[in-house]
């Protein structure tokens, strides 16, 4: 890839037209052309389709002690255990209940494989599905075999016909258990702005989490994140704060815990959390 063609991709990434609070519509300029630019390739975004173990490094600062200190006792690592264990218990009366989960920003296969069939079904929704094209009738029948599916979509396409549009015919009107999003490099160079990030994006997911659902949430790429020269502070850090704690504040129901270190978030939507949240703007954020 040319530096001319790298640095298209990145302007078409972060060139956001248009936010409209009313119609929850957000426009991205980012063309067909982002395709054949290699978005999503392995040798930009440098980890792709990772395992569980992976995840559980990025996010161990939020997983509670008792599976990260003890979890050999639970004969996996403390992501899976943590999941699993905490979906059981608050669904524990409820014998016919189905678990769900999704990626956001990447394909979720050995991730989810690693729960060793937990869930009934998983969704991993990518912008490019790298499976697709080399190794297609292999990958296929893996994902049809472990109830897994990808979804080819831009996770800021908010479109009546867009990602989550058909997120919603895949899911077939169910909630969601468990979501997750960790996309490193793809932080930086989508450039998301927290505004957007926090007062569109996380409600949307929020939005289709069942109550007891889990979110765990990478915010910013902690090894380029944008500094305020001030107080050493990520900027991004702050507003994820002070947006955690207004949430909270307003709805006890739900608990955040947040890892500045990684710059991960943890959403649980326990009993009697509001089923969707409000934005920013109502919020006086």
């Amino acid at each position: 890839m040319s530096v001319e063609d790298f640095g298209k991709l990145k302007k078409n990434l972060r060139d956001i037209r248009s936010f409209k609070e009313d119609d929850t519509q957000i426009e991205l300029q980012a063309t067909s052309d982002i395709k054949n630019l290699g978005y999503a390739r392995k040798q930009i975004w440098h980890v792709y389709d990772s395992p569980s173990i992976s995840f559980a490094e990025t996010f161990h600062g939020l997983i509670p002690e008792k599976f990260t200190k003890d979890f050999d006792h639970f004969d996996e690592n403390p992501l899976t255990a943590y999941i699993k264990n905490t979906l059981i218990e608050d669904n524990f009366f409820n014998d016919s209940k189905r678990f769900i989960a999704v990626e956001f920003g990447g394909p979720g296969r050995k991730l989810f494989k690693d729960f060793n069939g937990f869930f009934d079904q998983t969704i991993g929704v990518s912008y490019t599905d790298m499976g697709q094209g080399t190794q297609d009738e292999d990958f296929n029948r893996t994902d049809e075999e472990e109830n897994h599916s990808v979804l080819e979509g831009d996770i800021l396409d908010f479109t009546k016909s867009g990602t989550y549009s058909k997120l919603s015919e895949k899911l077939n009107g169910q909630g969601v258990d468990f979501i997750i999003s960790r996309m490193v490099g793809g932080l930086d160079h989508m450039q998301i702005k927290p505004p957007i990030l926090l007062d569109r994006v996380i409600r949307e997911w929020y939005s289709i989490l069942n109550e007891g659902g889990i979110m765990l949430i990478q915010f910013e790429n902690r090894i380029q994140e944008r500094v305020d020269a001030a107080s050493f502070t990520s900027k991004t850090l702050v507003r994820v704060y002070n947006w955690s704690h207004e949430i909270m504040a307003r709805f006890p129901e739900i608990t955040i815990v947040i890892d500045q270190d990684q710059k991960t978030l943890r959403l649980n939507k326990n009993k009697g959390a509001p089923a969707s949240l409000p934005s920013a703007k109502e919020m006086g954020l």
